[in-house]
């Protein structure tokens, strides 16, 4: 029994990424050939569900039905699918949903299973996720590579087509594009404390209103605290990326520097902590407080 619980904890999971992780490392020669998604949640009954399926048929789905558990009041819910055809065009729509990712793409390893987990205080089983991806090469050669779930809307379509796929209720599948960057916020030391060189920039979308950007900043003057606060437009946003032009913030590490926070906002309500050094933080002074003059 301990053995195949240790098997069973041996996928990677979303919120445990292994120092391992490699980013985009598939190789654009390789076609798709097969896509696995299977996710476990102890604590809510009828969140699992298992997808094996390949380019012209499901090879395997388990998924809860609620009509199939109000029609058979002694069934778990679960229907079963196995060797089912798909057609052409449902195959064509999972593989352009997979290349929308695979940018995004981290592959893992298995997390190694630790005795002392607390996993063993749940009552009602373990949660976890497994995402592979099988590739074929121009021989015919097959590899099944496991990845991490991408935090992306894009991700939740590929598995929108999937379920839909082998459950197919008339789902409507939402095409997300791909996610920009439309605030930052960057901060040094508390400019409340009247200490000198502490400030705090922030340019990010107003939430309620759409095409326009709140622009606040506090920053330190012969130890006296000041701030500047104004609503932008879209064209301001653009000005502000063009001063802006010539620093990669893709580029830049996830992660907590020591020179400034800086944090980036994207169009999917997502956002993150990045490092930046010197010259990145100065720059990025330079273009906020030309905000402030051109206002």
């Amino acid at each position: 029994m301990l053995l195949g619980l240790c098997t069973l904890l041996a996928g990677c999971t979303d919120n445990e990424k292994e120092e391992e992780a490699v980013k985009n490392t598939v190789d654009e020669t390789l076609t798709l050939a097969a896509v696995e998604y299977e996710t476990r949640n102890g604590m809510v009954y009828g969140e699992d569900i298992s997808m094996h399926i390949q380019r012209d048929k499901i090879v395997f789905a388990r998924y809860f039905s609620v009509e199939k558990m109000e029609a058979d009041e002694y069934s778990d819910g679960y229907e079963t699918k196995e060797d089912v055809p798909i057609t052409e065009e449902q195959w064509e729509k999972i593989s352009e949903a997979v290349e929308a990712i695979r940018p995004l793409l981290e592959e893992c390893k298995p997390a190694v299973f630790n005795p002392a987990s607390t996993i063993f205080e749940a009552t009602d089983g373990p949660n976890y996720t497994n995402f592979y991806l099988t590739w074929e090469n121009d021989n015919g050669e097959q590899s099944r590579v496991q990845y991490y779930s991408p935090g992306d809307r894009r991700f939740r379509t590929l598995l929108d087509l999937m379920e839909e796929t082998v459950n197919p209720i008339g789902r409507e599948i939402i095409y997300y594009e791909a996610p920009v960057m439309n605030g930052i916020y960057l901060e040094k030391g508390d400019p409340f404390t009247g200490k000198k060189d502490s400030y705090s920039y922030q340019l990010t979308p107003d939430g309620n209103t759409e095409n326009e950007w709140y622009f606040f900043c506090y920053y330190v003057e012969e130890g006296e605290t000041k701030s500047y606060s104004n609503k932008l437009s879209d064209s301001d946003w653009a000005a502000f990326m063009e001063k802006c032009s010539h620093i990669d913030f893709e580029a830049l590490e996830e992660g907590k520097s020591k020179t400034a926070e800086l944090t980036l906002y994207y169009s999917d309500n997502t956002q993150k902590s990045v490092k930046a050094d010197k010259e990145t933080v100065k720059k990025l002074k330079e273009a906020f407080e030309g905000m402030m003059e051109e206002e």
